[in-house]
């Protein structure tokens, strides 16, 4: 599915008339595509915001009878084209205050959640807490008044401060806390633990992330046995599958599974899975996910500034909630980018 395909399919996902099969393609759309991720979002705070301005009007008795008999006395006296205009003109006039209320929920939206934040394009990496100078003074006996200021670093006699951080000369890793770890190439490092109230975000590397997925929609004869199949031939290969969704009542059964695997062996477990049933659809995509990957990461560091300097709680509870949303996007994006994303839909 792309976006174009995934978009035509927000309307009646909203409206609760998308079918199973659909939705389930579009959720694993979605969790590969942050524009199309952020678009929903958006249309969804749209439809919940008319949806709250909306009054609940209730009709006076016997409105209905008296619409209907009014234009029954217009159409027998030849009016008909009359009241359809003016119904139209109300329609029109409803669209577009629908129009201008969505108008003001992406524009008001818009700021609410743009980070205050400065940033450079491409930078991700994070500042590091430089050890502070010492100043020592002569004694009190010898003062002339004035007094030598040595920098903590020197290479003859280093000196750090308490609560500050150094790095060892050997393994050159943060010896305290509040000290950006030092990542290796090709690994995420763990979440920074916070000092106290003080937060900080993840550590992510700068680099190119495309992600590629494969869709492998297999009929088969006994839908029991091949995914028991399916789950043993994952394990040969040291996945543990995730089960996307299920449909295991009425006539039409079905699963599908979501498999990360190196991409040395992609090749391999497509095979094998492959050999399940019948293959009724194969897709692949790769998309570069680079630029979303970085502004996700902008508007979560920028959150977790905005954590550290709140002291209202329920603030506290609403940014710490969007902080863990964005930051299980750019893991899985992270995990996603390196490696291959296989779909197995069994039906």
């Amino acid at each position: 599915m792309n976006c174009v395909d995934a978009r035509q399919l927000f309307s009646p996902w909203l409206d609760g008339e998308l079918d199973e099969a659909s939705a389930v393609a579009l959720r694993l759309h979605l969790e590969g595509c942050g524009e199309c991720s952020r678009e929903l979002a958006l249309w969804e705070d749209m439809s919940q915001a008319l949806r709250q301005a909306r009054p609940d009007v209730v009709a006076p008795s016997g409105f209905a009878e008296g619409v209907m008999a009014r234009l029954r006395d217009e159409a027998a006296a030849g009016e008909p084209r009359k009241a359809k205009v003016r119904f139209a003109g109300f329609r029109r006039w409803r669209e577009f205050l629908a129009v201008a209320a969505a108008a003001a929920v992406l524009v008001f939206g818009w700021w609410a959640v743009k980070p205050d934040v400065p940033h450079r394009p491409g930078e991700v990496a994070h500042e590091t807490e430089k050890p502070p100078a010492e100043v020592k003074t002569a004694d009190s006996s010898g003062s002339d008044g004035s007094g030598s200021v040595q920098q903590s670093g020197n290479a003859s006699e280093p000196s750090v401060k308490p609560g500050s951080s150094a790095l060892g000369p050997e393994n050159g890793a943060a010896s305290q806390e509040g000290q950006t770890a030092v990542v290796n190439p090709g690994q995420t490092s763990a979440p920074v633990k916070p000092s106290g109230t003080t937060t900080q975000a993840r550590v992510f590397l700068n680099k190119e992330r495309k992600i590629t997925s494969t869709l492998v929609r297999l009929s088969v004869a006994d839908l029991g046995t091949a995914q028991s199949q399916a789950e043993n031939i994952a394990s040969r290969f040291g996945i543990k599958p995730e089960l996307v969704a299920q449909q295991s009542a009425g006539s039409e059964k079905w699963i599908v599974y979501r498999m990360l695997v190196d991409p040395a062996q992609a090749e391999a477990l497509e095979d094998a899975v492959m050999g399940l049933g019948k293959v009724v659809d194969y897709q692949e995509e790769t998309r570069d996910v680079t630029q979303e990957f970085a502004r996700t990461l902008e508007q979560y560091r920028g959150l977790v500034a905005q954590l550290a300097a709140t002291e209202d709680a329920s603030q506290k509870r609403e940014l710490e909630a969007k902080i863990e949303d964005l930051e299980e996007q750019l893991v899985s994006w992270d995990n996603a980018s390196s490696h291959r994303v296989i779909v197995l839909w069994l039906q």
